[in-house]
């Protein structure tokens, strides 16, 4: 369809929007506004209507160490072990042994997440001929190796180490050429920016504006009057969004051997406990040092396990 035409309603082909589920049905949720889960004989087969959109283009940006990387990886792996579905890894931020090391430690940890949870049709680990990394920077290159391989999840892990991303005419060239090949091959593509300290995207304001999704990685959030910060814990908000629900939010933890946002099994479970012992820690210490600071209201820690989807 060529730009500066006119077409009537008749001549545009439409069908609906297809999901890439990421196996974490909370954050399913939070892109689609809608799970649907196939279940036989008790154990889970797989969920549809929910996950990352088909055809579309997102972008994810947070502060520098809170951990994007770890979670795209992760949610990388373990679309990888409960789909099979391809996925393409963009990143020069650390060498190729160090990126398979840690594909390699979430192995246990999505083998045991899957038994738990009866997951069936799982792999017993990571199909890594489907793991595709590439360390290229040169954005005409990506769009070689995204139609040669075509893969159903792509991630540029940073739109900030591309070669050329300094000026608004190039990032307008950029994202227009990978938004158009998503929709040639149909896949997913995730773009992971940096955030500066007054909240912007390094390199240019209009990022998000050219992107169908914008997802938002902060460690603080107010619920109510109650402010929540802890370190090993950060929100993950899904702000503008074309295809779902806008203002969705999940909590997330970073663990020893991954990432804990999935509601309803035993490590969970712990989760909660943890992070309810550690906020009631903080904001003890909180009430001492700081003037006017409030203690939780009555029943806001039981909120935060039912926003989790989790009790004690």
């Amino acid at each position: 369809m060529e730009r500066n035409d006119v077409f009537d309603l008749s001549q545009i082909e439409s069908k609906p929007v297809g999901w890439i589920p990421t196996g974490l049905y909370t954050l399913d949720y939070c892109f689609s506004g809608k799970v649907e889960l196939v279940i036989e004989g008790g154990k889970i087969i797989t969920s549809v209507k929910g996950g990352v959109p088909r055809g579309l283009m997102s972008l994810w940006a947070g502060q520098a160490g809170i951990g994007k990387s770890r979670m795209l990886i992760f949610m990388s792996s373990l679309i990888n072990i409960s789909t099979r579905n391809k996925i393409l890894y963009i990143q020069n931020e650390v060498n190729g042994t160090q990126f398979k090391q840690w594909v390699d430690g979430f192995n246990s940890q999505l083998r045991n997440y899957g038994q738990a949870c009866g997951h069936a049709g799982w792999l017993d680990a990571i199909d890594t001929s489907r793991f595709l990394m590439s360390n290229a920077t040169d954005y005409h290159r990506h769009l070689e190796i995204i139609e040669q391989h075509r893969p159903d999840l792509v991630i540029v892990d940073s739109v900030n180490m591309l070669e050329g991303f300094n000026s608004s005419s190039q990032i307008r060239q950029m994202l227009t050429s990978y938004k158009n090949v998503t929709s040639n091959i149909d896949a997913h593509t995730i773009l992971v920016g940096h955030l500066a300290k007054d909240g912007t995207i390094k390199g240019s304001t209009d990022v998000p504006h050219l992107v169908d999704i914008v997802v938002n990685l902060h460690r603080d959030k107010y619920i109510g009057d109650d402010y929540i910060n802890i370190d090993s814990l950060f929100f993950l908000t899904v702000g503008k969004n074309r295809v779902g629900p806008s203002g969705e939010w999940i909590c997330v933890q970073h663990t020893d051997s991954g990432i804990d946002i999935e509601p309803g099994n035993p490590s969970s479970s712990l989760q909660y406990k943890n992070i309810k012992g550690e906020f009631q820690e903080e904001a003890a210490r909180l009430s001492k040092q700081v003037k006017g600071y409030k203690q939780p209201r009555k029943g806001f820690l039981d909120a935060l396990g039912g926003i989790m989807g989790i009790g004690e």
